[in-house]
């Protein structure tokens, strides 16, 4: 499915088109983390992409999610992040350019990897997460964006 960034549309397409009702380029992100997406748009941070998945490993499944923003923010703005979570730079490898990334990977080992399970982890591990963006003050991200020369 694809959100806009602008008016939190969403509608399910494959590739990044724009927004039917604002013209807006919407980007790819699963259902399971929109609530994740939207706080951190309301914070001033640009995505690019984001994703939510679980698959089977040869010994139980893991869970990964991720989120590509379009920029390299410094990781001062993600102290203290949830234990699971993690913040790292990564490269475009189409473009060299270097953006900030957020992520995280649950496993679940045998017998705790039924649909059950695997669900309710996942919602206390977007739960964490979206417990922690609470915390943070738009309008303070939003000046610390402009002070790092990222808004």
């Amino acid at each position: 499915m694809l959100i806009c960034p602008n008016c939190f549309t969403t509608f399910p397409e494959l590739w990044p088109i724009p927004c039917p009702k604002c013209k807006t380029r919407a980007f790819p992100t699963d259902l399971a983390i929109i609530g994740i997406i939207k706080r951190l748009i309301k914070l001033g941070l640009k995505i690019n992409y984001s994703c939510c998945y679980t698959e089977d490993d040869d010994v139980g499944k893991t869970t990964k999610i991720r989120i590509e923003f379009t920029e390299n923010y410094p990781p001062a703005l993600f102290q203290d992040l949830p234990p699971e979570w993690m913040v790292y730079e990564d490269v475009d490898i189409n473009t060299t350019k270097r953006f900030t990334a957020l992520g995280c990977a649950c496993w679940h080992p045998p017998g705790e990897c039924d649909n059950d399970v695997v669900e309710f982890d996942k919602m206390v591990t977007i739960s964490n997460l979206e417990t922690w963006l609470d915390g943070r003050d738009p309008d303070a991200y939003k000046a610390l964006l402009i002070l790092y020369g990222c808004g």
